[in-house]
């Protein structure tokens, strides 16, 4: 995570390069038991007014308000901690808030690190766990005020960010995290084997049922959701609305193109593919493809746009898969162009620690795309 600290005095100046000092390299997870998959502080950067240089040189300085500052940088980094007042802090937020889904982490700090308050995004873009984390690093106390963590439950949308899953649809969150918070129970059925450990709060929070390896996982559902209380189902298969889903980042697109295809017919082969194998978007997490393709523009615009991560491969590698597996698609045209029998089915494998094909070639407007699943589900 980047982590950006603005400080208005030089009080403040001081706290935030102890912050620099001391945050860098940390696991953020405030401490947690069992915390799976905790991001890593990658940097820490200080923002000063002007006025302050000459007192503290090792921030960056700015000219201007506050708030301008905050309107240019505001969704460049994934944390902030603002050391100032309060209400100064919620002024220059207010007009840049998106939502939830898309609002960075947001703590407030005064100036002696004495208390440090989770004051946006507390769940998903982990400010709860950047408050502790701060107040561990200075000695001070974290204040968290979120219902769920009040009461000692573990919220869904903080199950979901340690997954690494997505939440569809966000707006489902209120109802399952106020009924965590009354002490009903909630249900969670997933095809798979959850990939936590055993002190994780999960197994030991009485609210949670959690049911693994679930068959007929759509039938199980109605069958619960018929109850009327709120049911989390964790998968990335596309199914009745009225469920709140966990989607765990498991798919993979195996793409092959012609030179100069354009992002939009990439992303549009991308969504049919999704659509025919009954897949969601939020579930993907990669496009792979040949290494010849790697500074294909299309495929890198069209994944920067959906948030997508790319892999290049060898055609050795390729090559090596489809033997492998020979049952995948092979093309004469394509071993010609590309020295390997297929692109598409191998890459999107290769792209797998340990993957099963779910759909084969799909050819759309010049793009092919397979897709494969992580068999774990991540």
């Amino acid at each position: 995570m980047k982590i950006a600290v603005l400080a208005l005095t030089g009080g403040g100046a001081d706290t935030a390069l102890r912050l620099v000092e001391k945050l860098p390299g940390s696991e953020l997870n405030g401490g947690r038991p069992g915390a799976y998959r905790s991001p890593r502080v990658r940097e820490v950067k200080v923002f000063l007014p002007q006025k302050l240089g000459a007192d503290s040189p090792d921030g960056e300085l700015y000219a201007g308000s506050p708030s301008g500052l905050m309107g240019d940088i505001f969704h460049r980094f994934d944390g902030f901690v603002l050391i100032m007042a309060a209400g100064v802090a919620v002024r220059v937020m207010a007009p840049l808030l998106q939502g939830k889904d898309r609002d960075p982490a947001v703590v407030l700090l005064d100036e002696k690190g004495r208390f440090a308050v989770s004051l946006l995004s507390g769940h998903l873009g982990g400010a709860n766990d950047l408050a502790r984390s701060v107040a561990a690093v200075l000695g001070g106390t974290p204040v968290i005020t979120t219902s769920t963590d009040v009461q000692g439950r573990l919220a869904v949308d903080v199950l979901a960010r340690d997954l690494g899953a997505k939440i569809e649809p966000v707006e489902g969150i209120v109802r399952v995290n106020s009924a965590l918070a009354r002490g009903e129970k909630i249900t969670l059925l997933s095809e798979g084997v959850l990939p936590l450990g055993e002190d994780y709060p999960l197994w030991n929070d009485p609210c949670w049922e959690v049911v693994t390896a679930v068959g007929n996982l759509f039938e199980a559902a109605r069958e619960l959701g018929d109850t009327g209380k709120p049911l989390v189902v964790l998968t990335s298969k596309t199914g009745p609305a009225g469920f709140l889903y966990l989607r765990p980042p498991s798919l993979v697109a195996g793409v092959g193109c012609r030179r100069g295809t354009t992002a939009a017919a990439i992303s549009e082969a991308l969504e049919a593919a999704l659509a025919q194998s009954g897949r969601s978007m939020l579930s993907l997490k990669k496009i792979s493809s040949i290494g010849e393709k790697s500074a294909e523009e299309g495929i890198l615009s069209a994944a920067e746009t959906l948030g997508l991560e790319t892999e290049f491969y060898p055609a050795g590698l390729l090559a090596s898969i489809l033997s492998e597996h020979p049952g995948l698609a092979r093309s004469e045209f394509v071993s010609k162009q590309m020295g390997v029998g297929g692109v598409c089915e191998p890459a999107s494998l290769a792209g797998c620690r340990q993957g099963r094909l779910i759909l084969g070639k799909q050819a759309r407007q010049g793009v092919t795309v397979a897709l494969a699943e992580e068999e774990s589900g991540w």
